[in-house]
């Protein structure tokens, strides 16, 4: 394996902050992962030498952003292996990118169509679509749950009936790692000319992401996943449906002739960017884009799943704990538990006196809890920049931890 994992920490500085005579040990990266400092650098140098608007401006500077904000949109356009850049529509994220399908495939649903969930949906690719049966008479089915499996591809299979119109569901389980079936499932909605969003949130820094393989009509993913900035991410929209949505926004920049009697709409992607864009995040997104683009993401995901590993053998050995690792042919650096006795929160407020950031509660998926009766998971997820070290830590903290429950 030539990944290095002590010299890529070198690129995230928040490592250095220290608690006591310890560094930062950051297990929240399923939440926000750290920046990487060559994207940090990139966003500064634009916002101290090249800040300007882009797109119709006649002087160079606006030229130039133009021109990097566009190059951002080719380099992600070339991270999911989309076929067109025209594809990639700027969002502020994950959330947005979902929001923004639902509400432009309104008319498209007519009373008693389904749209189809898997039951490990983050709250983002559930309450959208709620907001659409609410408006147009349509309705939510979700495929089964299993205790053990989670979801199959059969009880996905069973969910589909002749009424749906479109399937929703996550890459990875943000709250437990685990990796659902996708390529079957779009090829199960494809047979059955049902379209689909794949919420990819979970999935940039696990995997090769390509779009065009993959036959989703939709992938939504966000920035602060994958080292780039707040506040920024992508809706990949298949080519054949730019032209037949309706434009999410209006107003500035998606136009292309306004009058008082009447308005055109500009091409995509512009027809769905309304407003002054986000240039510096865009420009930030793209940069980490390129940077996983150019990587050994194989094994950055080899050497996570190789600490995931150590941290299931050893914490399923302590007694008093419940760890939640539900089959499947992959996962992300995600692990979940319970202390028996206690709550999420008050197992991860007293890991934070240890200097270790973890995340508990029920991480936006409150259906997928209520199903496994609990009230939520402390989660640890790892990232290519966590150690052995940093695990053994953890572990041997964990020890004291559960005895005060």
């Amino acid at each position: 394996m030539s990944f290095n994992n002590l010299e890529f920490r070198k690129k995230f500085p928040q490592l250095e902050k220290t608690f006591g005579p310890r560094s930062l040990i950051y297990f929240d990266s399923a939440a926000s992962s750290l920046k990487h400092s060559d994207v940090t650098d990139r966003v500064n140098s634009f916002n101290r030498f090249e800040s300007a608007n882009v797109h119709r401006g006649a002087h160079l500077t606006s030229r130039q952003g133009t021109e990097n904000y566009e190059s951002a949109r080719e380099k992600v356009k070339n991270f999911i292996n989309a076929e067109k850049s025209e594809e990639v529509i700027f969002t502020r994220g994950t959330t947005e990118g979902i929001n923004l399908t639902a509400y432009c495939l309104e008319s498209v649903f007519k009373p008693g169509d389904e749209v189809l969930l898997s039951p490990f949906e983050h709250h983002s690719n559930i309450v959208p679509w709620q907001q659409l049966a609410h408006k147009t008479g349509a309705k939510i089915v979700v495929a089964d749950f299993d205790v053990e499996e989670g979801m199959s591809l059969e009880s996905f299979k069973k969910a589909i009936s002749n009424k749906t119109k479109l399937a929703a569901f996550t890459y990875y389980s943000n709250s437990f790692g685990n990796r659902l079936p996708i390529e079957s499932m779009i090829s199960l909605c494809r047979e059955n000319n049902i379209l689909t969003l794949v919420d990819g949130a979970q999935s940039v820094l696990s995997e090769r992401i390509d779009v065009q393989k993959m036959k989703c009509d939709f992938f939504a993913f966000s920035g602060h996943k994958m080292y780039a900035p707040f506040g920024i991410g992508a809706l990949y929209i298949k080519d054949e449906h730019l032209n037949t949505l309706p434009p999410y926004q209006t107003g500035g920049s998606m136009i292309d002739r306004v009058q008082f009697e009447s308005t055109t709409y500009a091409h995509a992607p512009q027809k769905f960017e309304a407003g002054t864009p986000n240039v510096s995040g865009a420009i930030g997104l793209g940069e980490a884009a390129e940077l996983i683009t150019k990587s050994s993401i194989s094994e950055q995901h080899e050497y996570v799943l190789n600490l995931r590993q150590i941290l299931l053998d050893r914490l399923e050995k302590m007694s008093n704990i419940d760890v939640y690792n539900f089959k499947s042919d992959s996962h992300t650096g995600v692990v979940s538990f319970n202390i028996n006795g206690s709550h999420p929160s008050d197992v991860g407020t007293l890991l934070d006196k240890y200097g270790i950031a973890v995340r508990a509660g029920h991480h936006c998926t409150q259906p997928l809890m209520d199903l496994l009766n609990i009230p939520g998971t402390v989660r640890l997820s790892l990232a290519p920049y966590n150690t052995e070290l940093e695990v053994d830590f953890f572990l041997s903290t964990m020890e004291k931890v559960k005895e005060f429950f």
